[in-house]
């Protein structure tokens, strides 16, 4: 898993240098909007691995509403502008 995590990050960092010239605030918007899917990622990650080890229906039902919401921040962001 930290593998996994390792790859993901660096994925975002390369896409941060290749997509930032900073040329504009569409361009600097970018970087707050990587990190945010990356950390959404991150966070759905967790919501997974909580959702396993609950018991509770409620718990769970919770839970997975939260990964639906942090997979849709990672599925779907974009830079403001």
């Amino acid at each position: 898993m930290v593998n996994n995590l390792r790859v993901c990050f660096s994925f975002a960092v390369k896409n941060i240098r290749q997509k930032c010239a900073f040329n504009n605030t569409k361009e600097k918007l970018t970087v707050p909007a990587l990190v945010s899917r990356a950390f959404a990622f991150y966070y759905t990650q967790q919501c997974l691995v909580a959702f396993n080890v609950s018991k509770r229906l409620v718990q769970r039902f919770g839970i997975a509403s939260v990964a639906a919401a942090q997979g849709c921040i990672t599925r779907f962001a974009v830079p403001a502008g």
